[in-house]
C-alpha cells in the first residue's frame, strides 16, 4: 500500500535553535537528498511554515519546515514506518538541535501549496496573459480570486436589495411552518440549512425579478473564465448563502463527488471539473463576520475526503476575504469550509452562482418538499439561453424606443 506522510522539522525547545533561512534551504536540500529504498520514499513538497506551541508550551509560533512524501508500507504498520523514517531523517539532519515529528498520513498526495490568497488574486482578467495563467490556477489550485467580478456598482445594489427580500420571503415561509430559523435543521427544495445560523436558498430564474442575476451572469468579470473551462452549453442555478450572528465554523467538505479520475502521485491526471462555483459576497468579508476558508489543490485527489483536519496544521488554508463585488470561482470538487459569524448584529450574504455540464443533477443540497406557495418556475438555465434571452429582451426595448421617438415626430 502507497500512502502520502507530512512531517515537520522544528527546533527543539531546549536548543533555541532559530531556523532562519539560509538553515532553511540547507535542510530543505538535505531532505530532497534522503533516500529510503526499502520504502520507495519520494519526496513532493517542502515549504516554510509555522508550527504552534502546544497547550503546556509557552512562546509564540515557531519557523518550521514541512515536507510531504508518498512511500510504501509494506505489511506493517503505517504509523511504525512514518516514526521510524522521522527518526532516521532527524539523526540524519541535527539530533541535538532539531526534532522531525509525524503530522499527518493519507491515502493520496497531500497538497500543500501557498496560502496567502494574494497567490490566487486577479486584479483584470481582461489583461494581457489573465486568462491563460487564471485558467492554469484554477487547474492547480483549484480556485481563482477576482477582486472586481460585478464590475458595477449598481448592479452590486440590485442584488442586494434582491437577496434581502428573498431572506425576508423565506423567514416567513419558514416561521409559517413552525420551523425556529437559526436552532433548527431543515431542508426544502429551494432552501436548506447549512448548520445552526447558516443557510443556502435558492432564486427563481424564472421570474422577472431575476433579471439582476441573470444580467450578472451574462456580464460579470468572471463569465469569461467559466465559458472556458464549461463551454457555452453549462447550466447555472442561483442561491444566496447567508450566515447570521452565532453561526459556527463548518466541517471540511466539497461541495460536489468526484466525478472521473483523481490525481496520481505526481499531481497529474485527474479529469477536468465538471461543475464550478463562484461565491459574490454582498458585503465585506473580515475575521468578525467570517469567510469562506479553502484548501488549495485538495480539489484534484477523491481520498482527502474526510482528511480536512490537515490544512490547518499544514499551514495550508486560503481566508477569501474579498469584498464586496468581488468574486471567488473555485472548482466544486475543492475542499473548503464557512468560517464563524463573530459579530453580534450583521448578517453574512454572499450569492452562489452553480455553473455545471448540463448531464449533471445537484442531488445532495436541497429536499423535496416545497418551502414557498408558488414552486420555482425555473431552477437552472443554460449560459446560451440567458444571453440569447437578455439581447432579445435589449433589441425589443430598443424598437419601443424607436417607436415612441416616431410618435413624437409624427406629432
Amino acid at each position: 500500500m502507497r500512502a502520502c506522510v507530512a512531517f515537520a522539522i522544528l527546533p527543539r525547545p531546549a536548543g533555541r535553535t532559530e531556523i532562519s533561512a539560509e538553515l532553511e534551504a540547507r535542510l530543505a536540500a538535505a531532505v530532497r537528498n534522503s533516500e529510503w529504498p526499502l520504502y520507495q520514499l519520494t519526496w513532493h513538497d517542502i515549504k516554510v511554515g509555522r508550527w504552534e506551541p502546544e497547550d503546556d508550551e509557552e512562546g509564540p509560533p515557531q519557523r518550521c519546515l514541512l515536507a510531504t512524501c508518498s512511500m510504501e508500507f509494506p505489511n506493517a504498520d503505517m504509523r511504525v514506518i512514518s516514526q521510524r523514517v522521522a527518526s532516521e531523517l532527524q539523526h540524519e539532519l541535527s539530533a541535538d538541535l532539531l526534532m522531525v515529528d509525524v503530522l499527518a498520513e493519507a491515502p493520496c498526495r497531500i497538497p500543500m501549496l501557498p496560502e496567502a490568497l494574494s497567490t490566487v488574486l486577479v486584479q483584470d482578467l481582461a489583461a494581457d496573459g489573465a486568462m491563460a495563467a487564471s485558467l492554469e490556477t484554477l487547474r492547480t489550485t483549484g480556485l481563482v480570486a477576482l477582486r472586481d467580478g460585478l464590475g458595477s456598482a449598481s448592479l452590486l445594489h440590485q442584488l442586494r436589495t434582491m437577496a434581502s427580500a428573498r431572506v425576508a420571503q423565506a423567514d416567513r415561509a419558514l416561521r409559517s411552518k413552525g420551523v425556529e430559523v437559526g436552532s433548527q435543521l431543515f431542508r426544502f427544495s429551494e432552501a436548506s440549512a447549512r448548520g445552526a445560523h447558516r443557510f443556502d436558498l435558492l432564486f427563481d430564474l424564472g421570474c422577472d425579478s431575476s433579471a439582476p442575476l441573470l444580467e450578472a451572469v451574462r456580464a460579470s468579470c468572471w463569465a469569461p473564465l467559466v465559458q472556458e473551462v464549461l463551454g457555452p452549453a453549462a447550466t447555472v442555478e442561483c442561491s444566496v448563502v447567508y450566515s447570521r450572528p452565532g453561526a459556527q465554523a463548518q466541517e471540511w467538505h466539497s461541495d460536489g463527488p468526484h466525478v472521473g479520475k483523481a490525481a496520481d502521485w505526481d499531481g497529474e491526471g485527474e479529469s477536468s471539473p465538471y461543475a464550478l462555483c463562484v461565491f459574490v459576497p454582498l458585503i465585506n468579508l473580515t475575521d468578525e463576520v467570517g469567510y469562506t476558508q479553502f484548501w488549495l489543490g485538495s480539489h484534484r485527489y477523491k481520498d482527502l475526503i474526510g482528511f480536512g483536519g490537515m490544512a490547518p496544521v499544514l499551514n495550508s488554508t486560503t481566508n477569501c476575504t474579498v469584498d464586496a463585488g468581488g468574486a471567488v470561482v473555485y472548482d466544486y470538487r475543492l475542499m473548503h469550509r464557512g468560517m464563524p459569524n463573530r459579530s453580534t448584529d450583521t448578517e453574512r450574504p454572499v450569492l452562489q452562482f452553480l455553473y455545471h455540464h448540463p448531464d449533471y443533477t445537484e442531488k445532495e443540497n436541497y429536499g423535496a418538499e416545497t418551502l414557498f406557495e408558488d414552486p420555482l418556475l425555473c431552477k437552472t438555465k443554460s449560459i446560451l439561453d440567458i444571453q440569447v434571452a437578455i439581447l432579445l429582451q435589449r433589441k425589443s426595448a430598443n424598437v419601443q424606443l424607436q417607436k415612441v421617438a416616431l410618435r413624437k415626430i409624427d406629432t
